[in-house]
């Protein structure tokens, strides 16, 4: 979507290759882990990606490119 901000934009491309650890994706960005939770949980609030136990995020891709 297009009101994305720059870092779930970034989320969003890294998660749509794999799905990957809450660290691995504080690491990637380069981002303060309190802002990278929180551009998830506004991710999640979407739809657009899940949490899966032990803190890994995966895109939700029944609504990817697709209005919800």
């Amino acid at each position: 979507p297009a009101d994305l901000d720059r870092l779930q934009r970034d989320l969003c491309e890294h998660l749509a290759r794999q799905s990957a650890h809450v660290d691995v994706l504080v690491r990637t960005t380069g981002q303060d882990p309190g802002l990278v939770l929180t551009a998830l949980t506004g991710l999640e609030l979407r739809g657009l990606v899940r949490r899966q136990p032990g803190m890994i995020f995966e895109m939700h891709h029944e609504n990817v490119g697709g209005e919800h």
